[in-house]
């Protein structure tokens, strides 16, 4: 079992009263909340009950911006087509999801990335998105670069198995769902490039690998 569940929490005034532009140049995501849960075992939170103001200002949650994870999690439905491994990051944390394909079937699990202490030295931007093994680049201050693999830890999560065609479909309805709500709450963003590229992203996967979700 897959089920992907998110939370679009913002300030509604505030975003029904800026233009597509404003919102394309200083706001291009909206926060909130996302969980992924694999057969039980959850990555992410989510809280269903009222968010108030005061919660807000205390910082009660750790906001995810979800049209990045969305677009993340649909390019890992892309990528897994030609794929039989994949690492996901966990959007600006160490830990990372792993994805292995066993025929129509895919194995998931958390890792944590392990931080070497390595002095004098600056590490590459590592991607959000890998096939293969993950590697960094070193670079020391005499100037000397060199390339590690990254070291990785289990978490508390249980390694476990999903159906990769329920995966799919659940990432690609809800990304149908997450386009219908952000067109209802604001219709004023209708026509923002942000929520346009969006859907071309989805549209494509599903001509290109004719998802019926």
């Amino acid at each position: 079992m897959f089920e992907l569940r998110y939370r679009i929490v913002e300030d509604l005034q505030r975003l029904l009263n800026i233009s597509c532009y404003e919102f394309d140049k200083e706001v291009s995501d909206f926060e909130g909340l996302i969980e992924l849960d694999f057969n039980g075992n959850k990555i992410g939170y989510m809280f269903d009950g009222e968010i108030t103001k005061e919660m807000l200002e205390v910082g009660c949650f750790q906001w995810d911006w979800i049209f990045l994870w969305f677009e993340k999690l649909l390019e890992v439905v892309e990528k897994l087509q030609t794929n039989d491994y994949l690492i996901l990051s966990e959007i600006e944390c160490s830990a990372w999801i792993k994805f292995t394909k066993l025929n129509d079937c895919l194995k998931v699990r958390e890792l944590k990335e392990l931080i070497k202490d390595t002095p004098n030295f600056k590490s590459s931007h590592k991607p959000l998105i890998s096939t293969s093994h993950l590697t960094e680049t070193v670079e020391l201050k005499t100037g000397e670069t060199f390339i590690r693999y990254v070291e990785f830890d289990e978490t508390d999560f249980e390694e476990t198995i999903i159906k990769q065609d329920e995966f799919e479909s659940e990432i690609l309805g809800k990304a149908k769902y997450l386009i219908k709500e952000v067109e209802n709450l604001f219709p004023n963003l209708s026509n923002s490039k942000v929520l346009i590229d969006f859907k071309n992203l989805l549209s494509n996967i599903e001509q290109l690998y004719d998802f019926n979700s």
